[in-house]
């Protein structure tokens, strides 16, 4: 929803390293850091440490033979060693936003050919996370009251998928991903009639799912590492937590990487603070600063491990947004760091009857009583002026994924509050009312001096014949239109500008 510049990625960190303060950029902090402890991750192959749960290490020795076979390799260089150069790509490489476009041309120079292996991991988590979850939610959201048993069609697509997995690795040893085409056929993909399965026999539906799946076959590939199976890739990204896992990030060093960010207002919705305070206990190595936000995952950490350490796939949030509306639900929704709203999607006051509309908004939300009819208007989030159809899919998803529309309905009273505001000062009078004001030509006493005198300051020393348009929204609304950033400073300021047309 709002745009966080990337070159927050540049901060400093406040450190306190044995009890000295010391400052560093957030990056060249972060780098070493994980890269060692990956690198001592696959020293030992993984091996959990004496001190991880029963579970964690029965999973491990369960699995161990794969891990040597499979996991290792993906990051081993030709001598043997870690391949570095391609854990640091990882954690600071800026490539989460060009994922989408599934191009065999990388983001810079500096991918080289570890891009190809990034993009087709990318773009076979995404067929299994996304793609096939749509598939499963157009059967669940088709079939509701409907005397259809919706988990057995969820089961015959598993079973199907799994069976043409099976079949094509059977015949087929090698093949090679071709992005350019991936964009075109995960359209093809999900563009069922959601009408299908209403009133189909299974065998019905049996039968279109394996026509769907033939199609695709191309997507079984063995294009990265030494998975050869599409079907591992779950597994793949289960057992890449013993090398590459978020837990690995511990709590001070969460709060660091917040901090550094200095993202004061959740991107995804712009309703919530995200500040952060000084706890109240101090001392030695203690975090000298708390942030208030949720460190989320763009890319879901549980399906695409692979980046659950990614500097860029981190996104300051509030909790509602992360926790509950987001979660890891099969949705594409705007990346903060490359997409926003911007002026094409608009928030508008509009009324809840037809017959209210062209009436003045001031009449239709305050009547002749002057008291707030809430229940004759709502927020509307007006998106006809989309022109990127890519575009245009990240911003229904994000609508749909944080509930944008039905959570800024308890907004509604501060909206009508701003064009109450509007209809009261965007007139002759509004000019008399700044003039009384700021013009020393009325003399109200020495309490309003002070008063004026202390607006001013806050005001960098204008005169009233100074104010500009912008300075007298910051008076009565508290918008700075001049400041770029004011959006991930304050909730709310994207409804606010346009409420105003701002």
């Amino acid at each position: 929803m709002i745009l966080i510049n990337k070159k927050c990625f540049d901060n400093e960190v406040n450190l306190n390293i044995d009890g000295k303060k010391e400052m560093k950029h957030l990056k060249s902090w972060y780098q070493p850091i994980m890269v060692n402890k990956i690198e001592t991750k696959y020293n030992n192959q993984g091996k959990p440490s004496s001190r991880a749960s029963k579970d964690f290490q029965k999973e491990y020795l369960e699995n161990e033979k794969y891990i040597i076979d499979n996991i290792i390799p993906f990051f081993k260089k030709e001598n043997g060693y870690m391949d570095r150069n391609l854990i640091s790509i990882l954690l600071l490489g800026d490539f989460i936003g060009n994922l989408v476009e599934l191009s065999e041309k990388p983001p810079s120079e500096d991918f080289g050919d570890y891009w190809l292996k990034i993009i087709s991991y990318y773009a076979i988590t995404k067929f299994v996370f996304y793609d096939l979850g749509k598939m499963k939610n157009n059967i669940i959201n088709s079939t509701k009251k409907k005397k259809v048993n919706q988990q057995k069609c969820i089961e015959i697509i598993e079973d199907i998928y799994n069976a043409k997995i099976k079949a094509f690795n059977s015949n087929h040893k090698k093949f090679k991903i071709i992005p350019e085409t991936l964009s075109i056929e995960y359209e093809c993909l999900t563009k069922w009639d959601k009408k299908f399965f209403i009133n189909k026999s299974i065998i019905d539906i049996k039968k279109k799912i394996c026509i769907e799946l033939q199609e695709k076959e191309k997507f079984y590939t063995n294009c990265f590492g030494n998975v050869n199976k599409l079907g591992d890739i779950e597994k793949f990204n289960r057992m890449l937590k013993f090398f590459i896992s978020y837990e690995m990030l511990d709590d001070k060093q969460r709060h660091i990487i917040l901090n550094a960010l200095d993202v004061s207002v959740c991107p995804y919705c712009n309703r919530q603070y995200i500040t952060s305070y000084e706890p109240s206990e101090k001392g030695k190595n203690k975090i000298e600063t708390l942030a208030t936000a949720d460190l989320d995952h763009f890319y879901p950490k549980a399906k695409f491990q692979l980046f659950s350490l990614s500097l860029y796939n981190f996104v300051p949030a509030c909790q509602i947004c992360n926790s509950r509306m987001k979660i890891d639900r099969p949705i594409e929704i705007l990346y903060p760091y490359a997409e926003c709203f911007g002026d094409e999607v608009k928030f508008e006051v509009i009324p809840v009857d037809e017959e209210n509309e062209g009436k003045a908004l001031f009449d239709l939300l305050y009547g002749r009583d002057d008291t707030l009819k809430s229940e004759k208007y709502r927020i509307n989030i007006n998106r006809s002026n989309i022109s990127d159809k890519i575009k245009e899919k990240h911003i229904e998803g994000s609508i749909e994924m944080f509930q944008l529309e039905n959570v800024y309905q308890s907004h509604k009273e501060y909206a009508a509050q701003i064009i109450r505001t509007k209809a009261i000062y965007d007139n002759p009078v509004y000019e008399s009312v700044m003039n009384t004001l700021f013009n020393n030509e009325f003399p109200l006493g020495e309490n309003r001096n002070i008063s004026v005198k202390a607006i001013l300051s806050h005001l960098e020393e204008k005169t009233p014949e100074e104010l500009s348009e912008n300075e007298k929204n910051r008076i009565l609304y508290g918008i700075d239109t001049e400041d770029k950033n004011q959006d991930l400073k304050k909730p709310l300021v994207k409804l606010t500008r346009d409420i105003l047309d701002l």
